[in-house]
């Protein structure tokens, strides 16, 4: 990040004799993401500012070969509301119809609206019951959405019922 900021403007930096530094470019190969989904996307937004190309397909795609490599044809998924969430959304569902599989259930969270009550969430894993064939379900969605799906299948006596990615 440094090297791409001292890019900018190197007339922040003087050297002992008056001269302006040398700089020397460095080339910025990759960067890792961050710790959550969150932090990623607002890293991701800043490193486009400098050209840094981001690959969303790499999630998605070992996705669809955990699907495969378990014989799954008809899935469900759950995407948060949010840039990470409706953008991984877009990307497997292209994925997952080049490859065949069936989407049974999408559903969209409401994220941080206050709207996503334990009600929500029952009506949520009450849809994904009615399909029966889909027992594989994606989740893309922060730890606590997690935790609030994964209570409301307990409170649904659902656990056991699906296997979750």
């Amino acid at each position: 990040m440094t090297c791409s900021i001292s890019n900018i403007d190197d007339t922040t930096y003087h050297c002992p004799d008056g001269s302006r530094p040398e700089i020397r470019q460095k080339v910025i190969s990759g960067v890792l993401g961050a710790a959550s989904s969150v932090t990623s996307i607002q890293v991701a937004n800043l490193l486009r500012l400098f050209k840094i190309p981001q690959a969303n397909i790499n999630q998605a795609q070992a996705m669809v070969e955990i699907i495969k490599l378990l014989n799954w044809t008809y899935v469900s998924v759950i995407y948060e509301e949010s840039n990470y969430g409706i953008k991984a959304f877009e990307v497997l569902e292209d994925l997952l119809a080049k490859n065949g599989i069936c989407l049974a259930v999408k559903e969209k969270l409401t994220k941080d609206s206050g709207v996503a009550n334990d009600y929500v969430y029952s009506q949520l894993v009450n849809k994904l019951l009615s399909k029966p064939s889909a027992r594989g379900v994606i989740i893309f969605g922060s730890d606590q959405e997690v935790a609030q799906v994964m209570r409301a299948v307990k409170r649904n006596n659902a656990t056991g019922y699906f296997s979750w990615i």
